[in-house]
């Protein structure tokens, strides 16, 4: 009986399985058909991409091909990029085209009424209206635009460099002074206490000249502002564009008043500021270059997205030759120059002042993205400003060893500054980057052994005395 009864307990319990089961069944089939459809979507999607990448190689190909057959755009763009190439330009044959003091000593002779021009107080007349009026839309202080027009502007006196303002407009009989702050590359200088040199050119004005009405500007190529807010308070930002405006009129406005050399150099400068790119060029060539570009847009992208990258490359090339250099290591490297020290520099900087005073960069930030080298000393602090100065006169006075040396100022000073080691000659020939990585490599082995250690000497004997003379105080 027990044996009927145990039997009939499994079948029972079989047979309550048998619903179980076939609803996992019908799980298994629902979670099979859903997998089922999700391939069949993936599978319609990827059929999709695979469309779409045919397409696009397709339109990639049809604009690659289409590029090509632009023979009579490219045509005249190479007329037009030939005769701006054969233009000539003084300013960048002279090799000052980039120079921030020959900009400034140009305009201050152009600003000055008694200079050879023979334009009289045109261009400074039409400079401060310009740029008074600039001041008056913001509700800065100084001269109004009206009063500009009615002032007798004969008297004038222009100053380049005083108390290191790139140029000082002052005239006397009305009682008036303009400081012009000139960067044609640079950035504002700021000290490492955050004072901008434009307050320190400011508080300069105010001392020499308490009672007198002042103007203000900071001329660059892109108008940038001051960085301290204050400033913006005091200077008027002005840009290029401006001057090169001023420059062409001043050509169209003085007829045979000036003569036939004044007109060529007037150009020739409006030339230089286009082809440098200090101002914006909106000539038929820019125009054109902007037509074939929309026209062409996928396979010129196409190209730029696989264009070399020479200021990366180069700095791999350079930081390697660096390396190679006994006791010479990068120190700092950053998306445009990279800095490095010798080692036996490490003992000056026990010398209060001289501490991080120096160091050696290549520096890709100017000149078309050609690397050169340059000597660097920190912008001025109070504990540093002694030591710069002597620093500064005793490369002054070996000035062969120290070619490129700049002006004295606050800011980052450029001790050497030498011409571009890499050229439009390299980066055609790119490559080819044995040769380029050669060249590198011969270039810094030639400043390590026959430029430097003069350098050097200098620079050592020099902080030795000052160290000394301050030991003896």
């Amino acid at each position: 009986m027990q044996t009927n009864d145990a039997t009939a307990g499994r079948v029972a319990a079989l047979r309550n399985l048998v619903p179980v089961l076939e609803g996992l069944e019908k799980l298994s089939a629902a979670e099979n058909s859903r997998r089922r459809a999700g391939l069949e979507r993936a599978t319609s999607a990827f059929e999709k991409l695979e469309g779409l990448i045919a397409d696009q190689g397709a339109r990639k190909i049809a604009a690659l091909e289409r590029f090509a057959e632009d023979s009579p755009g490219f045509a005249r763009l190479k007329e037009l990029q030939e005769e701006w190439l054969a233009q000539l330009d003084l300013f960048f044959v002279l090799g000052v085209a980039d120079s921030e003091i020959h900009h400034s000593r140009f305009l201050a002779w152009l600003l000055d009424p008694q200079q050879t021009h023979n334009v009289d107080d045109y261009f400074l007349r039409s400079f401060l209206y310009e740029t008074c009026t600039a001041a008056e839309e913001i509700n800065l202080p100084g001269i109004t635009p009206s009063n500009v027009h009615t002032t007798d502007w004969s008297g004038t006196e222009v100053r380049l460099e005083w108390q290191y303002i790139d140029i000082l407009v002052l005239n006397r009989a009305a009682r008036f002074v303009c400081a012009i702050e000139n960067k044609i590359w640079a950035e504002e200088g700021i000290g490492e206490d955050g004072t901008s040199q434009l307050t320190w050119y400011r508080e300069t004005i105010q001392r020499h000249f308490p009672d007198f009405t002042k103007h203000y500007v900071f001329l660059s190529p892109s108008g940038m502002r001051s960085q301290i807010p204050e400033e913006r308070k005091h200077w008027t930002s002005a840009n290029y564009e401006t001057v090169l405006k001023l420059v062409e009129q001043t050509v169209d406005c003085n007829g045979t008043a000036i003569g036939e050399d004044v007109r060529t150099f007037l150009q020739q400068y409006a030339n230089t500021l286009r082809r440098r790119n200090i101002v914006e060029d909106s000539t038929e060539l820019k125009q054109l270059a902007r037509k074939i570009y929309l026209d062409h847009r996928d396979a010129i992208e196409l190209i730029i997205e696989h264009k070399p990258d020479f200021i990366a490359e180069a700095k791999i090339l350079f930081k390697e030759a660096i390396s190679r250099q006994p006791g010479w290591a990068v120190r700092y490297e950053q998306n445009r120059h990279i800095g490095f020290r010798p080692d036996n520099w490490a003992p000056l900087d026990a010398i209060p002042g001289a501490d991080d005073l120096l160091r050696l960069e290549f520096d890709w930030r100017f000149d078309g993205n050609y690397p050169r080298l340059g000597l660097v000393a920190s912008p001025v602090t109070d504990t540093n400003r002694k030591v710069r100065e002597k620093l500064h006169q005793a490369c002054l006075r070996h000035g062969s060893r120290f070619p490129g040396i700049h002006r004295l100022g606050d800011s980052w000073l450029w001790l050497v500054w030498t011409d571009p080691i890499l050229g439009e000659s390299d980066y055609s020939n790119w490559q080819n980057e044995a040769a380029i990585r050669a060249k590198i490599q011969a270039w810094i082995e030639d400043f390590v052994t026959e430029q430097f250690p003069a350098m050097n000497e200098v620079i050592v004997n020099c902080l030795r005395e000052y160290e000394a003379e301050r030991q003896a105080q």
